[in-house]
């Protein structure tokens, strides 16, 4: 699980990559869903060029594993 709860990466072409974690506990130690810019990911990787033009991802987690 993420070991912040948050994080902003400010990028050499000028534009912000924001890493956010929702619901993280003791307990919360899975992660339910990604959505990265306002869509849920299929899967858990994103891409190098997803990072690099910016936006927001959210790590949603919860305290039972997704199967």
């Amino acid at each position: 699980s993420p070991a912040v709860d948050g994080a902003v990466l400010n990028l050499e072409n000028g534009k912000k990559f924001i890493i956010e974690v929702n619901g993280q506990g003791d307990k919360n130690v899975y992660i339910k869903k990604i959505v990265l810019n306002g869509k849920t990911l299929a899967g858990f990787t994103i891409k190098h060029a997803d990072i690099m033009s910016g936006g927001k991802i959210t790590f949603y987690m919860s305290d039972v594993p997704v199967k």
